[in-house]
């Protein structure tokens, strides 16, 4: 089984990131997977009529929704090269967030071992409500509320225990049920394919050398406030469009396959790589209803605010989202194409000036 020891994001440095398959062979792939879903699901519900539907998800996985005897189930497959099995990961992390009221959905079924099937399922509770990206690009939630509200649960669930650094060793989870990382050092997963993403970004054009270096410098000029001694869960890519709920209400914190052990700030300023300001500090706010803010908050805040931005440009440009317009995900309603690009040089560039001491979170 392959393991992320030498993943800092699994969408930009997996083996098979950004490759192209021809549409033909997606859907011979399509398919084939559902011949074999559907035997396999036939003898989960032991003989018991269902139905399979493609959840047509936008993320990492193949997804389907399942009506059996009239309850309904969601199914998330993992189908790469890499036959990777970080979903072990994700099914004890949300048995863990329960032990602390936080809205994950149930667990079913889990299998990675690929001996009756050639990818890992997972098999959980369907839950009937929308991601609050929808909501939002429709104007139907008061932001500032629900990000309140999701600062307290990521202080919640950075209680907690976690070992190490960076991406969880899932062999380690199998024999002693710990979520431990494989680094001994924050700064040691922090700096993970820095120096590839920086130079993936300035390939592609979207930076030139003299920005990419003056990136790469003032980062390495606050590398001291990497020197923490102790891990906390980060969600690692907490957004809208994982969050499912209703117009006041969050419902399930969803997607947890990309967590990690790392820095309390990080989740806060993943916030900010979609998020305005005055919204990022109503979740700081929500975040300090539960837990105290590290002493040197801000300088950490902004150093974890650009490594997210630019391991997300590596995404964006590697996997085509800038060719994307408003009816993608991480478009805005009405917004045209490039307005991504835009946005996230934008952000790029306002991290790099917090780093520098020269605006503030509010200004965001």
């Amino acid at each position: 089984m392959f393991d992320r020891r030498e993943i800092y994001y699994w969408k930009c440095d997996r083996p098979s990131a950004f490759e192209i398959r021809h549409v033909s062979d997606i859907q011979k792939r399509k398919v084939f997977i559902e011949s074999l879903l559907q035997e396999y699901l036939d003898t989960y519900f032991s003989g018991a009529p269902f139905t399979l539907t493609p959840a047509g998800s936008q993320g990492n996985h193949i997804t389907y929704i399942v009506d059996s005897q009239e309850k309904q189930f969601f199914i998330r497959l993992e189908d790469g090269q890499e036959r990777d099995n970080y979903m072990e990961v994700e099914s004890r992390i949300a048995t863990m967030l329960q032990t602390k009221q936080i809205p994950v959905p149930a667990m079913f079924h889990l299998n990675t071992n690929r001996e009756k099937l050639p990818f890992a399922i997972q098999i959980m509770e369907y839950l009937p409500y929308s991601d609050l990206n929808k909501l939002y690009k429709n104007g139907d939630i008061k932001l500032r509320t629900i990000a309140n509200r999701i600062g307290r649960y990521i202080g919640r669930w950075q209680q907690i225990p976690t070992r190490n650094f960076g991406l969880f060793d899932v062999r380690h989870l199998q024999k002693t049920g710990e979520l431990q990382g494989f680094h001994q050092l924050y700064k040691d997963y922090f700096f993970l394919n820095w120096d590839k993403h920086l130079n993936f970004l300035a390939k592609s054009g979207l930076m030139n050398s003299e920005r990419i270096s003056a990136i790469d410098a003032i980062v390495k000029d606050h590398e001291s406030v990497m020197n923490i001694n102790d891990s906390c869960l980060v969600h690692k890519d907490i957004a809208l469009w994982n969050i499912l709920g209703t117009s006041t209400d969050i419902k399930a914190i969803i997607d947890w396959d990309d967590a990690i052990a790392g820095d309390p700030t990080d989740d806060l300023s993943l916030l900010a790589c979609f998020h305005s300001g005055p919204d990022v500090c109503a979740a700081i706010e929500g975040y300090q209803e539960v837990r105290n803010l590290p002493s040197d908050f801000e300088e950490r805040f902004w150093l974890h605010l650009l490594r997210n931005i630019i391991f997300k440009a590596v995404i964006r440009v590697g996997a085509g989202y800038f060719e994307e317009s408003g009816d993608f995900f991480l478009v805005n309603s009405g917004n045209k194409k490039n307005d991504l690009r835009r946005m996230t040089l934008n952000k790029i560039n306002l991290a790099y000036n917090g780093l520098n001491g020269k605006i503030k979170i509010e200004e965001l």
